[in-house]
């Protein structure tokens, strides 16, 4: 779904479901309070027009 090798996305379990959220911290430390587990760090890239903050994790399910 990305287009870049390796990255989660469309398998065998599903598509990847993508959270837009303005507290990315605290979203990710949600998941992971209730089983989920985390796929990286949060990571910030400076843009023009703003500051892009992603970060990925896995639910339990």
């Amino acid at each position: 779904m990305t287009g870049w090798s390796g990255a989660p996305g469309f398998g065998p379990d599903g598509p990847t479901l993508e959270i837009f959220q303005y507290e990315e911290s605290l979203i990710k430390a949600e998941i992971i309070s209730r089983g989920g587990s985390p796929l990286g760090e949060v990571v910030s890239k400076e843009l023009p027009s703003g500051n892009l903050v992603f970060t990925f994790a896995a639910s339990s399910r």
